[in-house]
């Protein structure tokens, strides 16, 4: 349904120079699985290197949350829609990676007090 909604998945990226105006540093993305990108890892460094506070609207899926992606992560000035506050939200897909949220809370406890946690 999505592909024929809103187009053929890309795998080039261009840099954030290339839609973020001079000056702006709040930037909501509203890509629905940006961790699933085979190139994200140098996306997440230029966020952190030019200093973004960066809003991940439409979440980030769990099972892409790699130890590298998560290291990158937690240099990016990652907000809630507002951009009032450090957030970071993560979706549970499936029913299967529920597993994830519990694999990964070590990690998950990185980016600050869940709001929710497995049992």
């Amino acid at each position: 349904m999505v592909p024929a909604k809103e187009g053929v998945v890309k795998r080039a990226s261009g840099s954030f120079l290339d839609f973020v105006p001079p000056g702006q540093r709040n930037v909501m993305l509203l890509d629905d699985n940006l961790l699933s990108f085979e190139d994200i890892e140098p996306l997440l460094d230029e966020m952190a290197r030019r200093r973004y506070a960066v809003n991940f609207n439409q979440t980030l899926d769990i099972t892409y949350l790699s130890e590298r992606t998560f290291e990158r992560l937690l240099k990016v000035d990652y907000r809630n829609a507002r951009f009032t506050r450090k957030r970071i939200y993560f979706s549970c897909n499936h029913p299967a990676a529920f597993r994830q949220f519990v694999d990964r809370r070590q990690m998950l406890r990185g980016f600050g007090e869940p709001r929710w946690s497995p049992a």
